[in-house]
This record gives C-alpha cells, sequence and structure tokens, in this order.
C-alpha cells in the first residue's frame, strides 16, 4: 500500500492507495473494482476531495468510480471542479457494504437506516457489482444479505425519484431494469444466499430476499406489498413468489396491501423459510460468519446452522386463521369489482369471529382502480401458468410498469398523495372500477417495444 501525507488540510489526513477486490465502505473512501483509495481525517469535506488531486494516480484511480458519504453534496455550486461531481455521488456508494470474511461467507449490507433502508438505482447497481464479484470468485462460498438497522431489511425502491425524474420513461426502465436484474442473480445464484429478513420489507426489498434460497424471519419482521397505493403494480416477482403459497394468499396481500407480521403467517405463506427470534439473531449471525463451509457442502453447512437457531413460531397466525374467508372473497373471481362484492357479503355475514372484513375492503378501495384491475389481471396470468419462469413474469412486469408510470396518470397521483404532498388523499382516474376500459387494459399489458426491453432488461444468471 501506499501511504500519501495530505498537505494543507486544516485535520491531520493521509491517503492510502490500496490493491483489494472488495472492500467494507466504512469511513471514508473511494473505491473501485481493484483498488481503494481511503482518507484518513478527522473532518471531511469538498477540500479534501480539491486537495488529494494533488496526489500522484488520485484523479485518474478516483474518475473510475463513485466516491462515499460524506457533506460535499450540499456544497457544489456551478463551476464546482470535476472532483466535486464525484464527490457529489459519494453516499450512494457508502450504502451499499460488501465484506468477504475468512469463511468464506461475504456480507452485503444496505446501509440507508434514514430512509428505513429503501434503495435508489445506483444502490441496486453497487449490490449487483457486488454480488457480481462474488458469484465468481471461488473464495466466496455464501452470501448473507441484511439491513444496517433493526427496523428494517429494506423498505422497497426510490419511486419518488422516478416520478421526480426529467425523463421518467428513462428513468423508470434504468429503475425496474437495474432491480429485475438484480433479483434474477440473486434468485440463479448457486451459492447459499441468506437473508435476515428483520424489520420492514416491502417491494423491492421482498425481491432481494424473497427469491433468495433461505430466508430468516422473526417477530419484528414486517413484509407487504403496498404499490397499489401509490398507483403502481406489485411487482419484484411476487406474483410468482405466490406460486408457493396457499391459494389467494398472495392476491389478497398484492390488492390490499396488508401487512404480514406473525412468524407462523410468513412461514405459511412460504415467504420466510426459518424462524428465529429477534434476540437471538445476532447469535444466528455469528455463527453463520463462523462456521466452515467445505467446497460441495456449503448448503448443508448453512441449513444446519439456521435450523440450529430455528424456533417454533407459535401458529396459526391470523392470516392462516382468517383464510377460508379470504378464499371465499378473493379465489376465481373474474375481477377486482367481484371481489368488492364479495367482501360486501362477508362484511353482511360477519360474526364475533375475529374477522373484520370491512377493513379488508377499506384497503382495498385505497388502491388505484387501474393498478388494482393490471394486478388481478396479471396475478392470474402468472397462477394459470405454475410452471412460470421468475424472468419471464419479471418482464412482463417490466412492460407494465413502465408503461403504467408513462401512459396513466396514477403513479404520477400517487406517488404526490403517499410521498410528496402526503395528504394522503389520491384523485384516482378512472376514479372507480366500473370506468376501466378493456382497451386501456389490453394497452398496458401488449408486448413491450423490444429495443426498450432489450436496452433496459437483460437478465443473469451467476
Amino acid at each position: 500500500a501506499a501511504v500519501h501525507p495530505v498537505q494543507g488540510m486544516s485535520s491531520p489526513a493521509t491517503l492510502s492507495v490500496t490493491p483489494l477486490r472488495y472492500t467494507s465502505y466504512n469511513g471514508a473512501c473511494l473505491t473501485r473494482s481493484r483498488a481503494v483509495i481511503r482518507i484518513h481525517l478527522a473532518s471531511f469535506s469538498l477540500r479534501t476531495f480539491r486537495t488529494c488531486t494533488r496526489v500522484p494516480g488520485f484523479a485518474r484511480a478516483a474518475s473510475c468510480i463513485t466516491p462515499p458519504h460524506h457533506r460535499a453534496r450540499r456544497n457544489l455550486r456551478s463551476g464546482a471542479s470535476a472532483m466535486a461531481c464525484v464527490a457529489a455521488e459519494a453516499a450512494k456508494e457508502d450504502r451499499v457494504q460488501g465484506e468477504l470474511l475468512p469463511n468464506g461467507v461475504a456480507v452485503v449490507t444496505i446501509h440507508r437506516p434514514q430512509a428505513l433502508n429503501a434503495a435508489d438505482e445506483a444502490m441496486v447497481v453497487a449490490m449487483h457489482k457486488l454480488l457480481d464479484g462474488y458469484a465468481h470468485d471461488p473464495a466466496c462460498r455464501a452470501v448473507l444479505l441484511e439491513g444496517s438497522a433493526a427496523r428494517a431489511f429494506c423498505s422497497g425502491g426510490d419511486v419518488k425519484a422516478i416520478a421526480q425524474a426529467d425523463d421518467r420513461r428513462a428513468a423508470a426502465a434504468a429503475a425496474l431494469g437495474a432491480e429485475y436484474q438484480l433479483i434474477c442473480a440473486i434468485a440463479n445464484m448457486t451459492k447459499p444466499v441468506i437473508s435476515l429478513m428483520e424489520g420492514v420489507v416491502m417491494g423491492f426489498g421482498l425481491g432481494i430476499s424473497g427469491h433468495g434460497r433461505y430466508r430468516v424471519v422473526t417477530e419484528n419482521t414486517n413484509v407487504a406489498m403496498p404499490e397499489n397505493s401509490i398507483g403502481l403494480l406489485p411487482d419484484v416477482g411476487f406474483a410468482h413468489m405466490c406460486l408457493r403459497a396457499p391459494e389467494a394468499l398472495g392476491l389478497y396481500m398484492a390488492l390490499t396491501g396488508a401487512r404480514v407480521q406473525h412468524p407462523a403467517d410468513l412461514l405459511h405463506m412460504h415467504i420466510g423459510t426459518h424462524f428465529t427470534p429477534s434476540s437471538e439473531l445476532p447469535e444466528l449471525r455469528e455463527a453463520l460468519l463462523k462456521v466452515e463451509l467445505p467446497e460441495g457442502g456449503e448448503h448443508e453447512a448453512v441449513e444446519a446452522v439456521l435450523l440450529a437457531y430455528a424456533a417454533d413460531a407459535a401458529g396459526p397466525g391470523p392470516l392462516a386463521m382468517h383464510q377460508p374467508s379470504i378464499q371465499r372473497c378473493f379465489s376465481g373471481k373474474p375481477d377486482v369489482s367481484a371481489i368488492v362484492q364479495a367482501l360486501k357479503s362477508e362484511v353482511e355475514d360477519a360474526q364475533e369471529d375475529g374477522r373484520q372484513p370491512e377493513k379488508v375492503l377499506a384497503m382495498l378501495q385505497g388502491g388505484s382502480p387501474t393498478t388494482l384491475s393490471v394486478t388481478h389481471r396479471h396475478y392470474a396470468n402468472v397462477a394459470a401458468d405454475q410452471s412460470s419462469k421468475l424472468e419471464d413474469v419479471l418482464k412482463a412486469e417490466f412492460g407494465i410498469c413502465v408503461r403504467i408510470i408513462n401512459e396513466t396518470p396514477e403513479f404520477l397521483e400517487g406517488v404526490r398523495a403517499a410521498l410528496i404532498d402526503k395528504d394522503r388523499t389520491p384523485k384516482w382516474l378512472p376514479p372507480s372500477l366500473t370506468k376501466i376500459e378493456s382497451e386501456m387494459m389490453d394497452a398496458i399489458f401488449a408486448p413491450l417495444d423490444k429495443l426498450i426491453e432489450e436496452k433496459w432488461f437483460h437478465s443473469r444468471t451467476f
């Protein structure tokens, strides 16, 4: 490693250039595929970047990468140097941390706790690059996915950024394409992928965890797919995930955005594979980071550790208890209007048995009539073909979501009401299920332009 003193700083600082393939993005560091440039100092500012450009080779190396978290992006002004532009992207790399441990377990941490670990496009790309490297590195035997805060594993993607983009079509295609490629990569990874699903797990968070081989839930896990409330399809391959769940329960979650929190229900839905009490999660994590992973026996070793820390989820949970009622209302119905009518009948017939169909009806009716209809049709299409491949489902969702975002007003209105103005009173257009036109639905489901699909969606198998 070459260490250079940095002169002219208000606080002591050194800059070291160390050849590394992977790095934990801790502290103030710049990283690329085969080098990490780390600045050690008490206070880190834009001035640091400008000063460091005088170190031989620094600017050339830094031009290839995206640097980590600091305050420089707040201080950017017109005419700022190229290094200032690099600095402006710093926080995005710091939000995804990767570390390959001596026993061969690669830990990938989503680190954006102030936003419940919601992932923007840069974070998704950074995560994919890490997993790409780990997948092809013989020293890596397994991958552990986790969130940096107990409150959330990952609360979803950054839909607000898409809604506010100047070129919304390109932004949607790029962000969704990056997400779906990563999901395919995780699903097809031959090495063990373990997700510690502690806290909030929604949208994209469920996409990257739910398609992995091992999915650990706790009593604090909170899973939902609330996309209809912002005028979007519940995507990330959840329709494909529902093929392993009891009939109609997945559609119920998708249409209503209902949260599933009881560990027994998460296992019943096959969202989780193992339940471990939250108090024992640190011990489980430590065991995974120390277990010996013999070549060819990685899965067996991981499974043994997970079973050692697995506990009884003490079911049935409320979702399983109300499954008969849910199936009466959601299973086999030709459209969402029929589900609404069934729920209204259920409200009239409900006895003092703990069922609350009126709350389910209210949650469903809070969603966009357009996307509710799209969701019902898409999930029915996937359910009709039990041999559906995840890649094909995601390609269909890519086309549907790009069209909803760009060719209907629903997404913009949903994001406005939920995330911008936060008045929680979206004005959907059309305003009711009875106004949905079949021509509009057919247009949303029409095959996507091949040029767009080829440009933005390329699934990869590791």
